[in-house]
C-alpha cells in the first residue's frame, strides 16, 4: 500500500527526547533530520502545473491526480527527474518537527534522481541524489550533499551538492 512514513510512536519518541534535552539544557538544541522517505509536505515546495507542461511529473499518494515541477519555492540549481514518492498517509511528522523550531533542516534520499532544497515553515528541506553506481541514479549528476556549519550560527549552515561531474568530468 505504498511507502510507510514515520510512525506515531517514533514521533512521540522524538518529541519526548527533544523536550528532555530542552529541559536539561535550558534551551532548544538546533537539529538536522536525515531520513530516507520524504514527508508529504515536500509537495508544498513544488508548483502544480497542467500535465502538458514540459518536465511535469505526476504526484504520488494524495497528489497522484496532479502534476508538478520545481517552482520558485526551491533554491536555484536543483532538479527533479522523478516524482516525490511519499507515504500513503501523512503521519504528522513535519508538524511535530516544526512545533518548537529546533529542527533547521530535513533531508531525504529516497528518490535517486532528485536534488533540490527549499524552505517551508522555517525548515530547510531537500533531496540529495544517489551517489553510488550500484543503484539507479542521474549519471554524472550523481553526488553527495555537503554541509558547512559555523559554530557561531548553527542555524546559518550552508549546503551544496558535489557531483561526479564536478570531481571527474563527463567520463
Amino acid at each position: 500500500g505504498g511507502y510507510r512514513g514515520v510512525t506515531e510512536d517514533q514521533i512521540a519518541f522524538y518529541c519526548k527526547k527533544r523536550d528532555e534535552w530542552e529541559k536539561k539544557e535550558g534551551r532548544l538544541l538546533p537539529a538536522l533530520v536525515f531520513q530516507h522517505i520524504p514527508v508529504p509536505e515536500v509537495y508544498e515546495l513544488m508548483e502544480e502545473v497542467p500535465k502538458t507542461v514540459k518536465g511535469a511529473l505526476r504526484g504520488a499518494a494524495e497528489f497522484a491526480d496532479k502534476y508538478f515541477v520545481l517552482g520558485n519555492k526551491t533554491e536555484p540549481g536543483g532538479f527533479m527527474h522523478e516524482n516525490a514518492a511519499i507515504p500513503a498517509k501523512n503521519s504528522g511528522e513535519f508538524d511535530a518537527l516544526c512545533e518548537k523550531g529546533d529542527v533547521v533542516g530535513l533531508f531525504f534520499g529516497h528518490d535517486h534522481i532528485n536534488s533540490f532544497c527549499g524552505t517551508l515553515r522555517g525548515v530547510r528541506m531537500g533531496y540529495t541524489q544517489s551517489c553510488g553506481f550500484n543503484v539507479y541514479g542521474p549519471g554524472v549528476q550523481r553526488g553527495v550533499r555537503v554541509f558547512t556549519f559555523h559554530e557561531e550560527n548553527i542555524r546559518g549552515y550552508e549546503t551544496m551538492t558535489l557531483t561526479y561531474r564536478d570531481l571527474i568530468g563527463n567520463e
